[in-house]
């Protein structure tokens, strides 16, 4: 609830609003309802009803889907009733939730949209050995790192794992294996296997670069990148929320 009321009031202050037919749309999609295949539906049975000549087709007619009355009036008995849930609380509910989806998108513009980004095939190993081993083939001998991770792959070892990763933003890899995996694969020269660091998984890693440079953020990371904006704001929201009604309770009326 704290949520979407601070969604509610930043949505107020940058002037977003929900339309009507986004709200109506977006409850047909929550109900299972597809508008375009009633639509389409609908236009069939007028042509074949206009058509003089209609022989009766020996395949056997598809089921119509329920008409948007009937899935909503069964979501009211079988959801909306049961957890005594209104429907102007439900209509609240979806609009909230798409005047998140637009504040994402308008927190988002701020997201820089050309990063710093490496690409290149991650290592799991066991040990400091494996790990200087496998520094070995690769920066010494040559070795091709697709090989070794159809090897590791292989290996019933589960230490030991391979894969490869397209082009990151700085950010990426320190959320999900930790800081010191990150420098290592920003900091190694392409071509490179990095030195054995420990991610914050306890797990050793070398990471081989293929590819470091700037260029546009992928679909998925832009969408990553406008969450993550949207998720430190959010939080910002709510410290400030708490720290002002810490300072109402503590302030003495008479």
């Amino acid at each position: 609830m704290i949520e979407e009321e601070l969604v509610r009031q930043e949505a107020a202050a940058r002037g977003l609003t929900v339309a009507d037919d986004d709200m109506q749309l977006r409850t047909e999609q929550l109900l299972g309802y597809d508008r375009e295949a009633a639509s389409s539906a609908i236009t069939e049975t007028t042509t074949l009803t206009d058509t003089a000549a209609i022989t009766e087709s020996a395949t056997a007619t598809p089921q119509p889907q329920m008409s948007y009355d009937e899935l909503y009036k069964q979501f009211r008995t079988n959801v909306l009733d049961i957890t005594r849930f209104s429907e102007k609380d439900f209509r609240r509910m979806v609009e909230a939730q798409l005047l998140s989806e637009s504040l994402i998108e308008a927190l988002g513009e701020n997201v820089t949209k050309v990063q710093d980004q490496v690409e290149g095939t991650m290592f799991a190993v066991a040990t400091e050995e494996d790990a200087e081993a496998l520094r070995t083939r690769l920066n010494d001998e040559g070795a091709d790192p697709a090989a070794i991770v159809e090897e590791f792959d292989a290996d019933d070892d589960s230490a030991t794992i391979g894969y490869t990763f397209t082009w990151l933003p700085v950010g990426y890899i320190g959320s999900q294996l930790g800081t010191d995996v990150e420098r290592a694969a920003f900091n190694t020269a392409v071509g490179n296997a990095s030195p054995a660091v420990f991610g914050n998984d306890g797990q050793l890693y070398v990471v081989y670069v293929t590819g470091h440079e700037e260029r546009e953020l992928s679909e998925s990371m832009l969408g990553s990148a406008q969450q993550q904006a949207y998720d430190t704001w959010l939080s910002e929201a709510k410290t400030s929320t708490v720290e002002y009604l810490d300072w109402e309770a503590a302030v003495v009326t008479e």
